[in-house]
């Protein structure tokens, strides 16, 4: 089964553009960090995977600020404990967007 998440942004000029590659970034995210394949650093290569596949995709690279780092790990643990990879993907989409909304304009 192949996921395919697509977030749409109203612009100023009604345009609207879909963001599948961030959504399949967050995914791939989610995946790599809850099979947790390696005794350690485990977040550290899974937020780097993320990243190859958004500069591979012509995306800016997200860093996810310290300052955030409690609001991520409980993003991960909701979306694990719930089966329920929408609280994940919800949650890193949208910081990203909001990380980048001035290249939107």
């Amino acid at each position: 089964m192949k996921f395919i998440f697509v977030l749409c942004i109203p612009l100023k000029n009604s345009v609207i553009i879909g963001y599948i590659s961030i959504g399949e970034t967050a995914l791939v995210h989610l995946k790599l960090v809850t099979i947790h394949p390696f005794g350690d650093g485990n977040d550290r290569i899974t937020r780097l995977v993320m990243n190859f596949v958004l500069n591979r995709k012509k995306y800016p690279m997200y860093d996810i600020p310290y300052e955030e780092r409690n609001s991520y790990y409980d993003a991960l643990e909701r979306s694990q404990v719930k089966k329920d990879e929408k609280v994940f993907l919800q949650w890193l989409v949208k910081r990203y967007i909001k990380e980048y909304k001035q290249y939107l304009k």
